[in-house]
């Protein structure tokens, strides 16, 4: 087997972080346990330069190779020279062959894919296998769910390992230095789970955990990653419960906007970020600002709590101009503020493309 070395470098989205890219990095990290494995967190970003690009920068290239051969079994290699790739999983649509993969599909794959050795001479005899092999079906039905409930197919927030993830976000700044330190220790609590997950379910796997990190911290008096995403989460939910107050009360007292049929529940910049749960049954979109975007985020309002689908269904596929992002699933996207040359002072435009009605021309004020 070659050695590898160095560090691997991946670029992953920024933000609000869910289930598939921590679970992606996770099972990368599971595949080289030896290796340094750098993460960059943005979404403006260019991919060049990274080894691995996950969940961010629209685009799927699995550049693993296998340089396993007789002239380099002696060699020690970079891992980013044998693994690497770009693994975003929004430009697919219904009937692509990988559509219903998430981020964290699309890297199992890329894992544990044979990988045949190619030598000069083209008459090696041999394959050196997988970069991960023998994954148990409990750590493939991890990542299915994960992958359905990422692409819309169908949604489980209630799964522990889902629930967990979207728990560690910051309630108060999902931008910041805190945020990104709780993306690091989801994917590694979430490395750990996969390490017990070789010949365990997911919930006989959580007990175990449960009696190593008790272990670890009675031996170490340090608290172990699974243990410390737990107890993040926990403080999260308390923040969070504060913060949903105001929020609801913000949603409930912004009036609703009605443009061309459709009914927009807008929230003017510097205001709190509005989730579209907490819009049910009042609106078909929420409007918030990303200022890091520096565009109008539109959300679908589901017509049910713990549903993706809505009235109508956001367009990836024309009047890409105007997109900064939007999603394949049609529930949100991003969008670039227009020149409005007629309107003095603080006022935008955005075009948002929906199927059902090519587009919608929104003017904001304030």
């Amino acid at each position: 087997m070659t050695n590898t070395t160095n560090t691997l470098n991946i670029l992953t989205h920024n933000g609000v972080f869910h289930a598939d890219e921590v679970l992606a990095i996770a099972l990368i990290k599971l595949a080289f346990p030896r290796v340094d494995v750098k993460i960059t967190r943005g979404r403006d970003i260019p991919s060049e330069g990274f080894d691995v690009v996950v969940d961010v920068n629209g685009e799927y290239k699995d550049n693993s190779v296998s340089l396993y051969s007789g002239d380099y079994m002696s060699q020690t290699f970079p891992v980013g020279k044998i693994f690497g790739g770009r693994f975003d999983h929004h430009q697919f649509k219904e009937g692509d062959d990988l559509y219903g993969k998430s981020s964290a599909g699309l890297i199992l794959v890329a894992l544990t894919r044979p990988l045949f050795v190619s030598c000069e001479t083209g008459q090696c005899p041999w394959n050196d296998g997988p970069f991960l092999s023998n994954v148990s079906r409990y750590i493939k039905g991890l990542v299915d769910i994960v992958d359905k409930h990422d692409c819309g197919i169908e949604q489980r927030a209630d799964h522990p390992l889902i629930k967990l993830i979207q728990g560690m976000n910051d309630p108060e700044d999902v931008y910041g230095e805190t945020q990104d330190k709780n993306f690091k220790v989801a994917v590694n609590a979430t490395v750990m789970l996969l390490q017990n997950m070789e010949n365990k379910s997911l919930e006989d796997s959580v007990k175990a955990i449960k009696d190593i990190s008790d272990q670890y911290m009675f031996e170490t008096g340090n608290i172990g990653d699974y243990s410390l995403a737990q107890v993040v989460s926990e403080q999260n939910k308390q923040k969070r419960e504060e913060i949903q107050k105001k929020i609801d009360d913000l949603a409930s007292s912004t009036p609703v906007k009605e443009v061309n049929g459709v009914k927009f529940i807008i929230i003017q910049k510097g205001e709190r970020f509005v989730p579209a749960k907490f819009c049910i049954g009042r609106a078909d979109f929420v409007v918030n600002y990303d200022k890091k975007q520096e565009g109008w985020g539109v959300t679908q309002i589901p017509l049910e709590e713990g549903k993706f689908g809505g009235k109508f269904s956001l367009d990836s596929e024309h009047n890409v101009q105007f997109q900064i992002f939007t999603h394949k699933g049609g529930f949100f996207g991003i969008y670039k503020e227009q020149d409005l040359v007629p309107y003095p002072g603080e006022v935008v435009g955005i075009k948002i493309p929906v199927k059902e009605k090519i587009y919608i021309d929104l003017v904001i004020y304030g």
